[in-house]
């Protein structure tokens, strides 16, 4: 690598007065905001994938209309180019209470869907690199990869990894800050509003999580200073994964979009985006159909997973909680907590093209079923035709109901132990083995009282006692709670666990070779769920063998994911968005089945407006099929 000792980049750089020249290749347009924001952004059409394009601190379009930026990019893509609050076009400056990267990387989100389409790449330098980083933490719909040029995963990488060479005269310093202040004198900025814009990016604490966490291919771009040897990875704060790649420009300073090394530069991007479109795998979703299950004036529909979900062939039953709507604060559910929730059914006897709605009498709700619990004193017999069960708790005592004619009729309540623990949240998720021998997956409380920790039992007597067999996993900082468990093909089990960590929420999933005995993680393959709470995953085994996990994603764009596996869960193809249009996080907690034709029914709630009732709704897609490997030719 070079050795030349260069100026420091705030230098030598010159920040360039407000943008008024534009390039004739880009269409203007403008978006105004949710909250009332005018934001400019300039396309530049292609047929294929987007690039989004974002500006460093006090950078506008220009930044990245270098001829040889534009000339070595690859042509057949959509450039848009974002100027973000108060730059070039865009106005008004951020308040203070605006000025944060999870704003603008809301503003540049809400550009992304306006325009529609996929797949695209986001790209940032400096500034705008930080927030491509937290757009990959948003895990948003049709995204495939992130390009951050100079975009530090935390402030502090500036000062470990490059060191001054020398320190900055005072004329120096004064007139870096003469240059700042000019740009936004004309651009008509208040002293606070420039300040608050300056303390972004040592206010953001996300990236080193997200760079360590996204499963998304990551360019991270660096001009190399003429240090020698070059900084590693860790005072980068990049993790060792082949999923972050590391290119270093020869001989530049911070500014890496401006000649000479744009060219350098927008070849490394385009030599990425190649290698990123070359491995892609088109997202299996083929005639994706929506449709609404239930949904009733004044009711609350919700939280399938809790109940169950049970397929014979084309008949899918799918249990759900039907409240009573009463409009709250946005943060919480719609409904009216001073009424019973009725447990209910939805039923569909044609792979979920239509459905009909149940409230069989024997299903009581869950405050009355603590006051009707009785031992069960008949075993159940679990291979018998028809048989469904289900699991339910209210304040920490857990208890089941059984069916044996595809849920029409009910026996219960019976009541479940507390396995030694300080209490069991019990929801719908079971293994059958035998006519009297079954395994269920449950979340006891921690030993301080508060969720949970998911663990298995198991009874050898159809039901009649029940014995714990073991904790998947470590008591959690947070909570690890409703597990969903499928038999692999040798007779292993794998589950997923919906998690809550101080760090953030996301999907782990746990595989057990001696019937529950013991439990080793199998990876993560849901690094982020939304939201604060997260979402609870479904996961089902196809008939062609692979896995399909669903889930509800609780930050925006609000929705219904799915990821599938080909080899048991040790890895998964890349997110496919089934629907990302909700208007709010009040979703999810899908049950999914797989009926005659091969296409997967998933059900969960949902809603399309922030107060509005909560409702079932059914997704049908084809998840494709899984790819044969060629034969070798005989010998």
């Amino acid at each position: 690598m070079c050795g030349v000792t260069l100026l420091s980049a705030q230098a030598s750089h010159v920040v360039q007065p407000k943008a008024t020249t534009d390039q004739a290749q880009f269409a203007t347009r403008s978006l105004v905001t949710s909250d009332g924001a005018s934001l400019a952004y300039y396309v530049k059409p292609g047929p294929g994938p987007s690039l989004i394009l974002i500006p460093e601190t006090h950078g506008d379009r220009t930044q990245f209309y270098d001829a040889g930026f534009l000339q070595n990019l690859p042509q057949d893509l959509q450039l848009v180019v974002i100027e973000t609050r108060g730059q070039g076009r865009s106005w008004p400056p951020p308040t203070p209470a605006q000025a944060s990267i999870e704003q603008y990387a809301s503003d540049v989100l809400e550009i992304v869907r306006h325009l529609g389409g996929s797949p695209w790449y986001v790209a940032g330098h400096s500034l705008g690199g930080m927030i491509a980083l937290e757009i990959a933490g948003r895990r948003p719909a049709g995204l495939r990869g992130v390009i951050a040029l100079e975009g530090w995963v935390h402030h502090t990488v500036q000062r470990n990894a490059f060191p001054p060479r020398r320190a900055r005269t005072d004329t120096e310093q004064a007139e870096a800050r003469r240059q700042r202040e000019e740009r936004y004198r004309t651009q008509r900025w208040t002293s606070d509003e420039a300040a608050a814009l300056t303390r972004m990016w040592s206010s953001w604490s996300s990236g080193e999580r997200i760079v360590r966490e996204t499963t998304y291919p990551v360019l991270s771009v660096w001009g190399d200073r003429g240090f020698e040897p070059l900084p590693a990875r860790e005072q980068l704060l990049l993790p060792p994964t082949n999923s972050v790649e590391v290119y270093w420009v020869k001989g530049a300073d911070h500014y890496v979009t401006e000649a000479p090394y744009a060219t350098d530069v927008a070849g490394a991007m385009a030599r990425f985006i190649a290698r990123v479109e070359g491995e892609a795998v088109v997202p299996p979703v083929t005639a994706v159909s929506h449709d609404v299950v239930f949904r009733e004036e004044g009711r609350f529909g919700g939280w399938p997973a809790n109940h169950g979900a049970w397929a014979w062939g084309d008949e899918l039953v799918v249990g759900f909680s039907a409240g009573w709507h009463q409009t709250q604060d946005v943060t919480r559910h719609q409904i009216d907590r001073s009424r019973p929730v009725e447990p209910a059914l939805a039923r569909s006897t044609n792979g979920g093209r239509t459905w009909t709605i149940e409230r069989p009498a024997g299903l009581l709700p869950n405050e009355h079923s603590i006051a009707a619990l009785s031992p069960l004193s008949v075993a159940m017999e679990f291979t018998r035709p028809g048989f469904a069960l289900t699991l339910r708790y209210q304040a920490g005592v857990s208890f089941f109901y059984y069916s044996y004619d595809r849920g029409r009729t009910w026996r219960g309540p019976h009541p479940l132990p507390n396995f030694g623990t300080p209490g069991v949240q019990a929801r719908t998720d079971y293994v059958v083995h035998g006519p009297g021998e079954a395994t269920i997956f449950l979340t006891a409380y921690k030993m301080d009282g508060k969720e949970g920790r998911p663990f298995c039992a198991r009874t050898m007597d159809g039901g009649v006692t029940w014995h714990r067999i073991g904790f998947i996993g470590p008591q959690p900082t947070g909570f690890a709670i409703m597990p969903s468990t499928v038999t692999l093909a040798d007779d292993s089990w794998l589950t997923t666990i919906r998690v809550k960590d101080p760090a953030g929420t996301w999907i782990d999933a746990w595989h057990s070779g001696d019937r529950g005995a013991t439990w080793q993680q199998r990876g993560r393959p849901v690094a982020d769920a939304g939201g604060t709470s997260g979402n609870p995953p479904h996961l089902i085994r196809l008939r062609d063998g692979r896995l399909c996990l669903t889930y509800g994603y609780r930050s925006p764009p609000f929705g219904l994911r799915a990821r599938l596996s080909e080899d048991d869960g040790r890895t998964w193809q890349p997110e496919v968005v089934l629907r990302a249009d909700a208007a709010v996080h009040d979703l999810g907690y899908p049950r999914s089945a797989q009926r005659t034709d091969g296409k997967i029914v998933t059900v969960y709630y949902y809603n399309d407006a922030p107060q509005s009732e909560r409702y079932i709704a059914a997704t049908t897609w084809d998840p494709g099929q899984r790819p044969t490997l060629e034969k070798s030719p005989s010998r």
